[in-house]
């Protein structure tokens, strides 16, 4: 992403903070050396903090190579997923379950449909959007209890549930344990 925003804006282009939401690794010199900007960790989401006046830049009207580099990233996901509408639909939900915008609708926008249109397509492969809302927050939910020292009642907020106890028991419901259970668990496994 980095890259992306230093080809979009220009080699002056630079972050005022990097967050990572994984745990802080011991050597931090190859982020240092990497993103030249403060860092945080434990963060709810991975992201580039930047000044606002950079979104007021025009962005070059042809940039063949970003156009190539978007172009493979589209073919990629086509080569992976051709046929499969629910896998494109959950890669769509990993990004959005994070930034709070996985609702039917702004998922269906996302793909130039109506959320019917998305929820028939989904039961025609004999899945349903709750189902993969579902399967997100709980690999989201397992990613963050591992990697981060997060609190659960903060990944309970960020996968946006009204309260830890809700998130407890829907993880319970996914994996028969507890998060707590579940984290403490990896802690006593051998490395």
């Amino acid at each position: 992403m980095c890259n992306l925003m230093r080809s979009l804006c220009g080699p002056r282009w630079k972050p005022v903070e990097v967050r990572f939401a994984h745990r802080r690794p011991d050597d931090l010199r190859p982020y240092r050396r990497f993103f030249k900007a403060p860092l945080s960790f434990d963060a709810e989401q991975n992201a580039l903090a930047f000044r606002a006046d950079w979104l007021h830049r025009r962005l070059p009207v042809r940039n063949p190579e970003l156009r190539r580099l978007v172009q493979q990233q589209i073919d990629a996901l086509d080569v992976r997923h051709p046929d499969d509408f629910p896998e494109q639909v959950r890669s769509v939900l990993r990004t959005a379950l994070v930034t709070g915008q996985a609702g039917a609708d702004p998922v269906a926008a996302l793909f130039g449909m109506h959320s019917r249109t998305l929820n028939r397509r989904l039961n025609a492969f004999g899945t349903h959007f709750r189902v993969l809302v579902d399967e997100g927050r709980f690999e989201i939910a397992r990613q963050m209890l591992e990697d981060s020292a997060m609190p659960v009642s903060q990944i309970a907020a960020m996968l946006d549930y009204a309260d830890a106890s809700a998130f407890t028991r829907a993880f319970r419901r996914w994996s028969g344990t507890t998060p707590a259970r579940w984290r403490a668990a990896l802690t006593q496994r051998p490395q």
